[in-house]
């Protein structure tokens, strides 16, 4: 093989290299899952937003998982009765990822003892909280580091 052969060959390699190793990186950015779900209108969506705030605000808080959250209730436009939740990863596997213990701290500390009167309001925010998210619906959006401020 000739000189110029033997370096073709050798940049050939050196670039299907540089291509595996570009695909095996995770590119930069961040992975950002948005739901979205109707509220009812009036004290049952009172009461949704209560365990959003009493249970997946601080949950959110403690998860070594997600990078960023933004819990929002509607505030103008078509969509008059939803909320949407937008959590953003670093990661895709972040986004299944286990909270493993500080979620499990968490609700050791703060899930009301059974018969108590606190423990039945926690039920009842977690039933009207299901009934609504019942219907909800999931995206997720990669968001290239070139597109983030």
């Amino acid at each position: 093989m000739s000189t110029m052969g033997r370096s073709l060959a050798c940049v050939t390699v050196a670039l299907g290299l540089c291509a595996a190793a570009a695909a095996a990186q995770q590119p930069e950015g961040r992975y950002v899952t948005v739901t979205t779900f109707s509220l009812p209108l009036g004290p049952a969506g009172d009461t949704v937003m209560m365990y959003v705030d009493s249970v997946m605000v601080p949950t959110s808080r403690v998860n070594p998982n997600i990078a960023s959250f933004r819990l929002g209730r509607h505030a103008w436009g078509t969509n008059g009765g939803h909320a949407a939740f937008f959590y953003e990863y670093t990661s895709w596997s972040a986004i299944n990822a286990d909270c493993g213990a500080p979620c499990q701290q968490w609700e050791a500390a703060n899930r009301p003892a059974a018969g108590t009167p606190r423990a039945d309001l926690w039920r009842a925010m977690e039933a009207a909280f299901l009934r609504a998210y019942s219907g909800h619906l999931d995206q997720i959006y990669f968001v290239s580091g070139r597109r983030m401020r």
